[in-house]
């Protein structure tokens, strides 16, 4: 379960993730690194098969410059589909649903915490919903481009 206070992530057979868990805690063989654009390095471990409350998840923990970012997580029990071909809009709609009740039961309607954020999404580019639990604030809202209304026909600028 979610701790509310710590961030803390409880699974059966006491295995944990939170904010304080690190790269080198885990098997240096597990997950793909790389390094981003902007000297970032970046690393997913994928755990199969973790149980939360009776539902077996699927889980990524993302760890960025060696520290625990974001840990997205998917329902898998009673799988919908063997491979992403079986993956439907309408199956997904409901996994998200098991996803809404398990953080509703946990946190009730808060999402926002110290320790960083939850949600529970769909993703219609991707095809599948997740919950994910991010270690950090929530980034401001970017401020929508303005759209200078131009009318055809007349050159603005000085010259």
């Amino acid at each position: 379960m979610i701790g509310v206070r710590t961030g803390k992530l409880k699974f059966e057979k006491r295995f944990t993730l939170d904010p304080k868990s690190e790269e080198k805690d885990f098997d240096s063989s597990i997950g793909n690194p790389w390094d981003d654009k902007d000297g970032n390095h970046w690393r997913i471990i994928e755990f199969e098969g973790r149980l939360w409350k009776g539902n077996e998840f699927s889980i990524s923990a993302v760890f960025k410059n060696g520290s625990i970012d974001m840990v997205e997580m998917m329902q898998v029990s009673g799988r919908l589909g063997e491979g992403w071909d079986d993956f439907k809009e309408e199956s997904e709609l409901k996994r998200k649903k098991v996803h809404d009740a398990i953080l509703d039961e946990a946190l009730g309607e808060k999402r926002d915490f110290k320790w960083g954020y939850v949600d529970s999404n769909y993703d219609r580019r991707v095809g599948c919903a997740t919950l994910k639990v991010h270690y950090g604030k929530r980034p401001e809202p970017k401020p929508e481009p303005v759209v200078e209304n131009v009318q055809p026909g007349i050159i603005r600028g000085s010259f």
